[in-house]
């Protein structure tokens, strides 16, 4: 998780000369494809540890996305974010299904 911290305060600075909003579309991102990468790390090193923290990131990501980021973006950032996170649910459905029942 220190990793997720770094990147965020990456992000944080690379933002702040971005268009407003844009900090919290990158912030969802990075989150949902460190999740991604902990469930795909708990497939193949059959850890389910990484898999339910990654399960468990993803299931921030949407709700950071319903609370917060439906209201405060506008329309551009909001289709970005929605469509990010659903190609990312679909690929660890994708992952979890095919790999997770020989772990």
């Amino acid at each position: 998780m220190v990793a997720l911290l770094g990147i965020a305060f990456e992000l944080e600075s690379w933002a702040a000369h971005a268009t407003p909003g844009t900090f919290t579309v990158a912030l969802s991102i990075a989150m949902a494809l460190y999740a991604v990468v902990l469930v795909m790390l708990g497939v193949v090193r059959k850890t389910a540890l990484d898999r339910v923290l990654g399960l468990g990131l993803l299931g921030l990501v949407v709700a950071k996305l319903y609370a917060s980021d439906v209201w405060q973006l506008g329309r551009p950032f909001r289709i970005a974010a929605f469509l990010v996170l659903g190609a990312v649910l679909l690929l660890v459905s994708y992952v979890y299904s095919r790999r997770s029942d020989r772990a």
